[in-house]
């Protein structure tokens, strides 16, 4: 895990009905290290008030935030479920090795194609396409390990972007 990241979320199939859009899950979120502690939280679907509120904050909230779920559709539908709820950002990032459906959302790999001759395109890219006010990366196994992943992310440290905006990867425990 990054220095100075201690928020996980993890998240397992439960067995029984269907909640607000998506496969139920159990969430244990825990935030960005505060005062050398780390706090974990527990979510079982169907939310309760005060879960919804602290998802709510975390999605609000400059800075990474790491969320395990099942399943990369699972992790979709937590990310439109609140994106959707919260109607609050517009220009909105993602990041993945597959391609996404909703086509508001600007596809970050599609366009770092452009920019892939050199490692200051990079840079050029930061420049030229980052005005994003939330973004999420979906971090499969397979994903994580390709060098596009791995400088993108150490580009994103760099210039300290989760400062200004918050930023949500999606691990799955299935790829």
């Amino acid at each position: 895990m990054e220095k100075g990241l201690s928020w996980q979320y993890f998240a397992k199939d439960l067995k029984g009905g269907h909640t607000m859009g998506y496969a139920n899950s159990m969430c244990c979120v825990a935030s960005e290290q505060r005062h050398s502690s780390h706090r974990h939280k527990v979510f079982t679907a169907p939310y309760s008030e005060n879960d919804i509120l602290y998802l709510q904050e975390l999605f609000m909230s400059n800075g990474i935030h790491h969320i395990s779920v099942p399943d990369i559709a699972a992790g979709r539908n937590l990310i439109e479920m609140f994106l959707s709820s919260l109607n609050c950002f517009y220009d909105i990032a993602y990041f993945g090795s597959e391609p996404h459906t909703h086509t508001s959302y600007f596809d970050v790999l599609a366009h770092l194609k452009l920019y892939e001759k050199n490692a200051a395109d990079l840079d050029e890219f930061f420049i030229n396409e980052f005005y994003f006010d939330f973004m999420w990366l979906e971090q499969t196994p397979h994903f994580s390990a390709s060098p596009r992943f791995t400088n993108f992310m150490h580009k994103l440290a760099e210039l300290k972007v989760d400062q200004h905006l918050p930023i949500i990867i999606l691990s799955y425990q299935k790829s």
